[in-house]
């Protein structure tokens, strides 16, 4: 009987595991797009194959990046401390919607926005904190990131496992931008910096290591 219980506990234990690794795994559903035609890709990457596609692009050596377990994994050049990713788009556009899924894990926060013509760097549309919460939008170029007056009208406070996947949206069209995670919104605003042609998107995490999968950035079709 003793060895019974040890037996069905050590089961429940492993199913208990099971479960949790069941529920970091489970990807939210993709999201249709609210303000952008979603009709010419740009970039779509699933991250099917051994070795990141060369249209990836990290700091230092590229040893930043890597595909792990059917996703690019990102983090930072040896002795720094951001991780940064970007994939560059065939020509300029300024109306584009962009969807890929996200896992934290030990990054403490992640950047993610488009190399713009007239930005020092890159603009950064949005931020995630560990666990979850988009805490700002829209970075003006050429200033630290929490000096903007562009001010999101909502913002996120759900709290989620580092360890689990999100999916984020982030639409710009015209001067409008509108973010959701897992089909909620967390950021809109209006601002002509929004409207202005985007070269590329580029994700950068500072503090640790974090992940991404199905990325899928489309445009409007040329008239």
């Amino acid at each position: 009987m003793k060895h019974t219980l040890q037996q069905l506990a050590s089961v429940s234990v492993f199913m208990l595991a099971v479960t949790i690794a069941s529920a970091a795994d489970k990807k939210p559903k993709a999201m249709t797009p609210k303000l952008v035609e979603a009709s010419t890709i740009l970039v779509q990457d699933d991250f099917a194959a051994e070795k990141p596609d060369p249209k990836w692009i990290s700091e230092g050596d590229g040893s930043g990046i890597i595909i792990e377990e059917g996703a690019l994994r990102i983090d930072g050049p040896a002795g720094g401390t951001r991780g940064l990713a970007e994939t560059k788009f065939a020509e300029p556009v300024q109306d584009v919607h962009l969807q890929f899924l996200l896992k934290p894990l030990a990054c403490q926060s992640i950047a993610f926005g488009f190399r713009q013509k007239t930005a020092f760097g890159y603009s950064v549309y949005g931020e995630i904190a560990r666990f979850g919460v988009v805490d700002r939008t829209l970075s003006p170029p050429g200033q630290p990131p929490y000096v903007s007056s562009f001010k999101p009208v909502t913002v996120a406070t759900e709290q989620k496992d580092p360890k689990a996947w999100r999916r984020i949206s982030i639409e710009c069209k015209g001067n409008k931008l509108l973010v959701r995670q897992d089909n909620k919104k967390v950021a809109e605003l209006e601002h002509p910096f929004v409207g202005e042609e985007k070269t590329a998107f580029v994700l950068a995490g500072y503090g640790g290591v974090f992940m991404i999968d199905e990325v899928l950035i489309t445009t409007p079709a040329k008239k």
